[in-house]
This record gives C-alpha cells, sequence and structure tokens, in this order.
C-alpha cells in the first residue's frame, strides 16, 4: 500500500468529519483575502484613488465581520479536527492491538515491549497528524489561488516579477534544508531504541543487581541518551534554520520586487491600496508555500511511519491496520456477557496427534506428541527443567504455532487453536501470571460481570487475604501486582480462571509460591468441582496424588505415561523426578 491509498482510506474512514473539516477551514484562511481587498480600499480612500466615499466606517465593519467569522472557524474547526484525529488514532490503535492480540503469545510482537509501544504511540500520532495536514493543505491551497487571483487581477506584470521569484527561492530553501537534515540525521530511531532499553531493563531490575552490572547499564543509558539528545539537537537547528530564514527572505524579497516593479510602472498604475495589497497577500501566500514544503516532507515520510508498523505488524498486509471497523467511544464500556457453551457442543475430548514444535533456529522445542484428554479428568504434566512442559501448554494453546501435527476437540481438527481455545472452552494460568495495575476485582475479572466473582474467590483459596486488604477486592495491586505476595498473584490469577467457567482448565506451575497447606485446599476444592477437567503443570504432591494420569515429558517428548503406581513401577525417569524434587510417593501402591 503506498501514501496515497493510505492517507485516502483514511479521509474515506468518516468523510463528514473530514468534509466539514474542510469547510470549516476556509473563513481562517480566506480571510487574508478579505483584509487586503479591505486595505486596498481604505488606503485608495485616504490617497483619492478610490471612486467611493464615506468608505472608512464600512470598511471597519467589514474587518470586525471578518474577525468574528474567524474565530468562529477557529472553534468549530478545531473541534471537528480534534474529532478526527482522535477517531483516526483509535481505529489504528484498534486495529494493530487486534492483530497483535490475534497472533500466537511467542511471537505477538518482534521487539521489545518497549519498542512496540513506541511505534504504538508516536507513529500513530505522526500518521494521524498527516491526515488533519493534508486537510488543511486542501484549505490552504484553496487561499493561496485565491490570493493569487487577486493579485493577478489587480496587475499581472507585477504578480509575475513578485511571485515566479519567490517560488523558485523558497524551494531551492526548502529542498536544501530537507537534504542537510538527512544528511545529518543519525540513522536508526533514538527515542524507539531508548524506550525499548528502558523497558527492558524495568522488567530485568532484579537481575541487573544480582550480576552487579548497574555502571554497565547506566553507561549504556547514558551513550543512547547522548545519540537520542544529538539526533533532537539536530532536527530542532534545521527547523528552527527553516523557520528563521523563510519569513525574513520573504519580507526582504517582496519589499525589494514590489519597489523595483512599481518603479517599472507608469504613475497613478499601482496605488498603495494596491501595494498595501500585495505586501500582505505576499505574505500569506509565503506562509502557504512555507507550510506546504513542510507538509509535502511529513507527507512523503508516511512511507517511513508504514514500513515500521509493517514491522510491528511482522509482514501481514497494512489493510488490517486501515481495517474501517465502528468505534466505541463510549466512555464506560458494557460489561461482557458471561461464555457459555451450548450443551450439544460440551467438552467430550481433547487430543494431539504428532505435535511438534521447534524454537526458531534450535532443536528445542516438542516432537511428536500424542495425548488423549478426557472430559472431569485431571492430567498432570511432570519433567525436568527444560524437557517441554510449557512448551506443551503453549503449543496446545495455540500460544506457540506447531510445525506439525494436529490438535483435536471433541474429534474435530482444530485449524487455529489460538483463536478457538479460549473462554468458555479452555481457561489458562501460566507460569509468571500478569497483574496490571487496578483493583484486584478488575484483574479477576478483566471486563466481566460480577456473577460467579464470590465462588472463584473461594475456589482460589483468596478468601482469607481478600479481608485482609485495606480495601478488599477494591485495592489497587499496583504494577505487576506488587503490593501482593506471589502466593497472592498466583491465586488472584487462579480465580481470574475460575470465574470463566471454562470446560478445561490448563494450569502452568501455579501452585509454586504457595505453602503446603493452601495448595491442598487449592487442589482439593478444584478437584471438588466434578465438572472440571485440567491439564496441569507440576511436581508438587498435592497434585500428583489427585492426578488420574501422569505424563513424564524428557527432551520434548513424552517419556512414559499412565497413573502414579503403573509409573513408579514402570518409569525410571519418574522414579528420578520423585527424588530430585522431594515428592512424596503418597500413593505408592
Amino acid at each position: 500500500m503506498n501514501t496515497r491509498q493510505f492517507l485516502w482510506r483514511m479521509a474515506a474512514y468518516h468523510p463528514g468529519l473530514f468534509w466539514k473539516g474542510i469547510l470549516q477551514w476556509l473563513p481562517f484562511n480566506l480571510a487574508p483575502v478579505a483584509v487586503g481587498l479591505l486595505m486596498k480600499m481604505f488606503f485608495d480612500q485616504l490617497t483619492g484613488h478610490s471612486g467611493l466615499s464615506g468608505v472608512t466606517w464600512f470598511v471597519v465593519a467589514l474587518l470586525a465581520v471578518n474577525a468574528a467569522a474567524t474565530l468562529g472557524s477557529i472553534r468549530f474547526a478545531s473541534r471537528t479536527e480534534t474529532a478526527l484525529n482522535f477517531r483516526v488514532k483509535g481505529l489504528i490503535r484498534q486495529n494493530l492491538l487486534n492483530h497483535i492480540l490475534s497472533q500466537p503469545g511467542a511471537r505477538a510482537i518482534p521487539g521489545s515491549p518497549g519498542e512496540a509501544v513506541s511505534q504504538f504511540r508516536d507513529d500513530v500520532d505522526q500518521l494521524a497528524d498527516t491526515i488533519r495536514n493534508v486537510n488543511l493543505l486542501m484549505v490552504k491551497t484553496v487561499s493561496f489561488l485565491a490570493a493569487l487571483a487577486v493579485l493577478f487581477a489587480v496587475n499581472v506584470t507585477v504578480t509575475a516579477g513578485v511571485i515566479l521569484p519567490l517560488v523558485v527561492v523558497l524551494a531551492l530553501v526548502q529542498i536544501s534544508i530537507i537534504r542537510m537534515n538527512v544528511r545529518l540525521r543519525p540513522k536508526g530511531s533514538g527515542r524507539r531504541e531508548l524506550s525499548g532499553f528502558m523497558s527492558e531493563v524495568f522488567q530485568a531490575v532484579l537481575a541487573v543487581k544480582v550480576a552487579g552490572a548497574e555502571d554497565n547499564v547506566v553507561e549504556e543509558f547514558s551513550r543512547l541518551s547522548n545519540d537520542r539528545r544529538k539526533q533532537v539537537s539536530r532536527e530542532r537547528v534545521m527547523s528552527q534554520l527553516m523557520y528563521a530564514l523563510l519569513p525574513n527572505l520573504v519580507q526582504i524579497g517582496s519589499g525589494i520586487l514590489l519597489l523595483a516593479g512599481a518603479r517599472l510602472l507608469g504613475p497613478g498604475e499601482f496605488t498603495v491600496g494596491d501595494y498595501a495589497l500585495f505586501v500582505h497577500l505576499l505574505l500569506h501566500m509565503s506562509k502557504f508555500i512555507e507550510y506546504s514544503g513542510t507538509s509535502i516532507t511529513q507527507i512523503k515520510q508516511v512511507k517511513g511511519y508504514l514500513r515500521r508498523l509493517t514491522w510491528l505488524l511482522q509482514g501481514s498486509s497494512l489493510d488490517r491496520m486501515i481495517d474501517l471497523k465502528p468505534l466505541d467511544l463510549a466512555e464506560t464500556s458494557p460489561a461482557a456477557a458471561p461464555p457459555a457453551v451450548s450443551e450439544s457442543r460440551q467438552f467430550k475430548q481433547l487430543q494431539t496427534k504428532s505435535l511438534t514444535y521447534y524454537y526458531p533456529g534450535t532443536s528445542k522445542g516438542i516432537k511428536r506428541i500424542d495425548l488423549q484428554i478426557s472430559r472431569g479428568s485431571f492430567v498432570v504434566v511432570v519433567g525436568r527443567i527444560g524437557s517441554g512442559k510449557t512448551t506443551l501448554l503453549r503449543t496446545i494453546l495455540g500460544l506457540l504455532p506447531a510445525a506439525a501435527g494436529e490438535i483435536r476437540w471433541n474429534n474435530r481438527r482444530i485449524a487455529n487453536p489460538g483463536e478457538f481455545f479460549i473462554p468458555p472452552r479452555i481457561a489458562y494460568t501460566p507460569q509468571v501470571p500478569k497483574l496490571y495495575n487496578e483493583t484486584l476485582k478488575e484483574n479477576i475479572l478483566l471486563g466481566l460481570p460480577e456473577e460467579g466473582l464470590e465462588q472463584a474467590i473461594y475456589d482460589a483459596v483468596l478468601e482469607e487475604d481478600v479481608r485482609l486488604l485495606e480495601k478488599g477486592l477494591d485495592t489497587a495491586v499496583g504494577v505487576r501486582g506488587v503490593k501482593l505476595s506471589n502466593g497472592q498473584i498466583q491465586r488472584a490469577a487462579a480465580a481470574r480462571m475460575f470465574v470463566r467457567r471454562s470446560e478445561v482448565l490448563v494450569v502452568d506451575d501455579m501452585s509454586s509460591a504457595l505453602d503446603a497447606e493452601t495448595e491442598s485446599r487449592l487442589w482439593e476444592r478444584l478437584n471438588s468441582r466434578t465438572e472440571a477437567t485440567c491439564l496441569v503443570v507440576s511436581h508438587r504432591s498435592a497434585a500428583l496424588r489427585r492426578a488420574d494420569h501422569i505424563i513424564v515429558m524428557k527432551d520434548g517428548a513424552i517419556e512414559a505415561q499412565g497413573t502414579f503406581g503403573e509409573l513408579i513401577l514402570a518409569s525410571e525417569e519418574f522414579r528420578a523426578l520423585l527424588n530430585e524434587t522431594g515428592t512424596l510417593p503418597d500413593n505408592r501402591p
């Protein structure tokens, strides 16, 4: 998609606002033409070159009317422009976010979160501002042509003698400054690199401290900050140079050319009113030339913004970014309806056949996984670190794209598990749950109504903790749940999973931060939900005691599977895991 196609699609998103803004800006941009004509009438009357008499107060009245129209134009056009600007930003960001959330978790964004946020914020802002520039450029072009027509009507010779050299000089200055800016601008995006670096540092403060790398991190931050400072300084120097040269060049050149043109004309052919009109309109027209050069440069930069957003889309078509979907601008969103599955489509069985996934550029992952999970069963996956337990869960859920094999739900092959395996079919609690800087209630519900909230808190063994919190469920948990313990974070994530009332619960080592008593109560309460089907990664005895089926992973493959008693007798790998983890074989036959 090229720049013109993109701008046209964005203008077509809300044509009413786009054309309304153009019409509302016209009085403001045509006001200088009206003022110039009124100035000509005024000075021609004062010098006796006007055939009219007594027009002074008439001119003053018209100037007042023109000023009122200008103020009204600014007020209404600014509101329309702002509405269009925010709608364009909202549309692009909504589409980008929908695309990112639809991708497998391992490749939702290609770089660091800081880089993605920087592009999500800055590049989208620039694209929306470009739509505004196109809108204003059209209006200012009409104003420029109107002023040019007035000047040609007054005197063709002086107009041609002034406008043509002025356009050439301004174009040369504009081209020179743009080339200097491009040549001196450092490669890359200093802001994006700095944002990405800071995001990674904030996420890894503990790792930095443990490694004793504080000085190195500060040094790298200083280098990136210095690069960004140089880039901003160059940009501002170029910008200020342009804005300093152009207005002064226009005023000096206009004066010289007008005086020279006036000397070439015979007496009475170029009046004081004509001179005032030319000086006023030439300054107005020069601002258009200046603005058009800047706007055209910004429009040309759209290609770069689109290229960077294509990087964020990871090669997907830009059509997804400008999909003209309705944009909900309500102040508060309605609560989402609780998910439900019809009885005829209830879960009966989940199967994988030869399921395979390798991490890019490596031989690590899972290979040829065959498993079967029936309704109401409690299946536990065990294995050493790096054996592929988490990879297996994430591949089943579509968070990692399978390289081979198939996944079946009720004997139906699932082509896109990432979109299919969501509540009310499957709910998932990852190994490291994510909480947001909102209240505990909002972190659990995430937009759902409160129906079932109390039961979910009970099932997650969180009721005592809620009572001890200062504001109960309305307590803000802080960034990433910093105000909660690790165990409370895991149980809050469990409550989030339970409240969705899904048919299959997938849990990746949820109880790792829980004490033995709390963990035992959690699995006991979960086990009492006879309709629940669970696929759990855990080495803890509380989970193993309740397992109907245990899968032992080794080097990305299933080493053995069966009941606890069967594996104790038949699997050396399982016995070694029990010894290493200190799990008591309470179910030994």
